[in-house]
């Protein structure tokens, strides 16, 4: 099921969509004589592009995700009362130099925390995920990067079998209890993880990064000009509202 809901959900993604709807229409086109149909779809799959590339339309979609959770403040991260610091996995590739394996988006929560971490000493930091697409758990990579960073691995644990964010609740679950602990993944992730951990009946109190809002400030042209970035922060909009309905929809979501 697992692989299953993978390819489903990759062909549910608006760039296949739109990429299809762009096939299906020039095909139309080309082979039939159904000319206004095919001229009908090859439109809405270019606007699509279109609309998913536009720097406004990514952040429109972005913003709503990424401003739910805002980052604690110094005060919060000082509390003796919160012990663990759980950082959710956000991929990699072992077959990489070793500096270089972590993703972006893996490498952002491991800075963060590390830097949360040294704000008060003597927490535990908890790497979660499995290998997913890569033989190596993706925990055990984030570990790796903490350790080169200065980390002692005394103070370190890993959840290294789970294969999505659901999994990850499921198997921290008997280990962080109600206890409360800071909970790192990427900004525009974190809704979806706040509400499975939550469901689990745990205790998380939000720690995003890794935002990926793109800067309104640069010159008028480049505000307005499709880029492949933008077209990137709109797949992961979509992939996280993806998943959160089928969590909400299998009821393991709040």
């Amino acid at each position: 099921m697992f692989i299953v809901k993978k390819i489903i959900s990759a062909f549910l993604l608006p760039l296949n969509v739109s990429i299809f709807l762009l096939m299906i229409g020039v095909l139309l086109l080309l082979v039939t004589r159904l000319q206004r149909l095919g001229k009908t779809i090859t439109v809405i799959g270019l606007l699509m592009l279109l609309f998913l590339s536009f720097p406004p339309s990514a952040n429109w979609l972005s913003d709503s995700l990424e401003q739910k959770y805002s980052i604690p403040s110094a005060a919060i991260f000082m509390d003796p009362k919160i012990h663990w610091i759980v950082v959710l996995g956000g991929g990699h590739n072992s077959s990489m130099p070793a500096g270089q394996q972590l993703s972006d988006s893996s490498r952002a929560r491991v800075v963060e925390a590390i830097r949360i971490f040294r704000m008060k000493e003597g927490r535990t930091l908890i790497f979660s995920g499995g290998g997913v697409y890569d033989p190596n758990p993706n925990a055990i990579a984030m570990a790796e990067q903490a350790k080169a960073l200065g980390i002692d691995q005394k103070n370190v644990l890993l959840e290294s079998k789970s294969r999505d964010t659901e999994e990850q609740a499921e198997l921290l679950a008997p280990t962080l209890k109600q206890n409360p602990f800071f909970l790192i993944t990427s900004a525009i992730h974190m809704p979806r993880a706040m509400s499975l951990f939550m469901k689990k009946g745990m205790n998380p109190i939000a720690a995003p990064c890794d935002f990926s809002f793109i800067s309104p400030n640069p010159p008028a042209l480049l505000r307005f000009l499709p880029n492949a970035s933008s077209l990137q922060q709109s797949e992961r909009s979509f992939r996280e509202r993806l998943g959160m309905i089928y969590s909400t929809v299998r009821g393991k979501a709040s």
